[in-house]
């Protein structure tokens, strides 16, 4: 009796693990991971070498949607201009990032904390289609203020080393992205990025990168969708 207790105890427990929280759901319905659309804002970006300030206007045809305003605390040259629009042409939009929500594996929902304020969750992503080792080796803590119905981190971190391709050793990686509550008629925007990544190239060269990048001076500049 008390093995069978025992195991229905921990099957209820797999199976609340599984179960995401019905308002954390709604809001990953409708969550942007890059923000709300329509709304341009300023970008800087920084990784201990080099600044570089941006403006993104969506009401801009590509690539004109993105200049540079800053490099290194001074006005771009006309070499710089050239090169940055360059770049920008194959550059992916900032309006075509994937849903967050298609990349997890919401059956692998995991609650790890919860009070009346906030609400967070962790989740391991789906596979992705080149079977790589990343998915296996991540995951996504996501929290959600629970007030507002608003998510205001997402935390995607590796569990332990891991090599996303051969020859590169990821011995960590962490992002968290963080966004402002909604307030009045504004919604909530994207804030800031902080991305670490500690590893090697073919065991020799290393690839440690630490990066901040700042959103500010959001404006709306043509028509959201509905």
């Amino acid at each position: 009796m008390r093995l069978t207790s025992l195991l229905l105890f921990a099957f209820l427990s797999c199976c609340q693990a599984a179960v995401i929280p019905e308002e954390l759901r709604i809001a990953l319905a409708s969550f942007r991971t890059e923000g709300p659309f329509g709304w341009g804002f300023t970008q800087t970006t920084s990784d201990g070498t080099e600044a570089v300030v941006e403006s993104f206007d969506p009401s801009q045809a590509a690539p004109f949607q993105w200049s540079l305003v800053q490099k290194n605390g001074a006005p771009p040259t006309e070499e710089e201009r050239r090169e940055y629009q360059q770049t920008k042409l194959v550059r992916t939009s900032a309006l075509n990032a994937p849903r967050l929500e298609r990349q997890l594996d919401l059956n692998s929902c995991e609650l790890r904390s919860s009070d009346e304020k906030r609400l967070s969750c962790a989740f391991r992503l789906n596979p992705g289609e080149q079977h790589d080792q990343a998915y296996e080796n991540l995951t996504v803590l996501i929290t959600l203020d629970r007030p507002t119905g608003t998510i205001i981190a997402v935390e995607i971190s590796s569990l332990q080393p891991f090599n996303p391709v051969f020859g590169i050793r990821i011995q960590e990686s962490r992002t968290l992205l963080t966004y402002s509550l909604p307030e009045g008629e504004l919604p909530s925007f994207l804030l800031s990025a902080d991305i670490t990544v500690l590893g090697r190239a073919f065991w020799i060269k290393s690839m440690d990168q630490k990066m901040k990048i700042r959103w500010t001076d959001h404006k709306l500049t043509r028509q959201r969708r509905k």
